[in-house]
């Protein structure tokens, strides 16, 4: 009888003792993974944040380089027609919003948006200033019409995008 109260009193602090080791070993290896995970962590925020600021970045850039004023004066000459202007500043317009379209994965959504409804603004502003001139006439005529058309406006359309843009890029600080 002795025997085996010595059996079970051994099983008993074996199990004890296993059970305590596997807890420990347990522990400890959760606190590894979570360690692990939060360098992994931050290593992809190392990586990834300069890539957002500088996504954000060639977003404004992109957005002040289609603002009609900045835009007209880089592209406009005067031997060209109004015609040519108008489809001149469009081209401009398709182009820089192609060169930055990869862009998108570093803002959000709605900020996006908020972009494309820029570029869309100001194609809609050169056009309807484009509808009422002669297409033959020199391009100084489209580019008085733009102007008149942003005084009329107030706020350039791009000035809500930018605005997103740079409420975001504060939030990663």
């Amino acid at each position: 009888m002795e025997s085996v109260f010595i059996i079970v009193l051994s099983i008993a602090s074996a199990l004890l003792v296993f059970g305590a080791v596997f807890f420990v070993l347990n522990r400890m290896l959760q606190h590894e993974d979570r360690k692990r995970q939060m360098e992994l962590l931050a290593n992809t925020r190392r990586i990834t944040i300069p890539m957002r600021l500088q996504a954000y970045e060639r977003l404004i850039l992109f957005l002040e380089r289609i603002s009609p004023d900045t835009m007209i004066m880089r592209v406009r000459n005067d031997a060209v027609t109004n015609a040519d202007l108008h489809l001149l500043l469009l081209k401009t317009i398709r182009s820089e919003f192609e060169h930055n379209i990869s862009q998108q994965l570093y803002v959000g959504s709605q900020t996006w948006e908020l972009i494309k409804l820029a570029k869309e603004g100001i194609a809609t502003l050169i056009n309807d200033a484009a509808k009422v001139l002669n297409p033959n006439d020199p391009s100084i005529n489209l580019s008085k019409a733009i102007f008149d058309k942003l005084v009329e406006l107030g706020e350039l359309p791009t000035a809500q995008a930018i605005e997103s843009l740079k409420k975001e890029a504060r939030q990663i600080f």
